[in-house]
């Protein structure tokens, strides 16, 4: 099984999530950050994994379920009566958060708000090979997919601190069409052959991938 879920912090159902499914633990969590914004981020960020914790098992209530953070690692879920709880990740950017969680398999989320200040072709050439640099495109927005969807396989599987971005991404995203829909492939990267789905949001500047070990 395979959830998906992402929410806008400034829509006005938000304080309704919030209000269905945030527990003591999770406000006391947010509040660790000094930012408001990421406070926010945090808590919203919590209340979707619960939220999809009762998607993926109908029969359990919202505080049943203990969300435990890692340094440098997805969160992970633990539910009293349950022995095997399922994969969980979050990402977050601006006004945007959004959930994955898998029953059996090895996932990533992440996504990025595509601000004009940033320079992103910097960000992302850092990142990359020497020998792969060339092969990197002047598009900005394919430059967010590149980097967006690194992030989503790296967490996928944290070992190995800040590995170069894999040239199957860069070949992908160069080779794809991106127009405001949702694209998905196939790839095989080391030893994991995953699915990635890329979406940009039409008008909002946001990119966000998903990927999920097959």
């Amino acid at each position: 099984m395979y959830f998906f879920e992402k929410q806008f912090m400034n829509r006005p159902d938000t304080n309704t999530v919030i209000q269905q499914y945030a527990q003591e633990a999770d406000y006391e969590y947010a509040r660790k950050f000094q930012r408001a914004e990421r406070r926010q981020q945090s808590l919203l960020g919590r209340c979707l994994i619960r939220k999809l914790a009762i998607r993926f098992k109908p029969d359990t209530n919202a505080a049943d379920w203990q969300i435990m953070a890692r340094k440098n690692l997805p969160p992970q879920l633990s539910h009293p009566k349950l022995d095997t709880t399922p994969y969980v990740n979050v990402s977050h950017s601006h006004e945007l958060v959004a959930v994955n969680l898998a029953s059996v398999s090895l996932i990533g989320v992440d996504v990025e708000f595509m601000a004009k200040s940033r320079d992103i072709h910097q960000i992302v050439e850092a990142i990359t090979a020497e020998d792969n640099k060339l092969s990197l495109p002047a598009d900005k927005t394919k430059l967010y997919a590149i980097w967006c969807l690194y992030e989503s396989w790296y967490k996928m599987n944290p070992v190995n601190h800040n590995p170069p971005i894999p040239m199957q991404i860069i070949d992908w995203i160069n080779s794809a069409k991106l127009d405001y829909r949702a694209i998905k492939a196939e790839l095989k990267i080391d030893n994991m052959t995953m699915q990635a789905t890329i979406t940009i949001e039409p008008h909002l500047d946001y990119v966000i991938t998903e990927t999920i070990e097959l």
